[in-house]
């Protein structure tokens, strides 16, 4: 079915509107984009059974970076969501 075609990834990681990528070494799955001026990331990490959506209302914005950025000594979104 269509979730087959979604995670069955062909030249460059990318399967149907689903891209297989890695994120502090860990597999992820998801999908990213612009529109007008907003930025979006979506993904899903298997392994931890957790998915995370991020939305910016910037066109200009590092959205992984997002993920990955510690604030006041804070553990990122990322971090957080590997602890489990």
């Amino acid at each position: 079915g269509v979730l087959d075609q979604m995670l069955t990834f062909h030249r460059h990681h990318y399967g149907l509107g689903a891209r297989s990528f890695r994120l502090k070494g860990q597999r992820a799955v998801g999908h990213t984009g612009m529109l007008a001026t907003y930025t979006a990331i979506l993904v899903h990490l298997p392994r931890e059974h957790v998915t995370i959506a991020l939305i910016a209302n910037r066109s200009q914005v590092d959205i992984r970076g997002m993920l990955t950025a510690r604030v006041g000594g804070e553990p990122s979104i990322l971090e957080v969501a590997l602890a489990g």
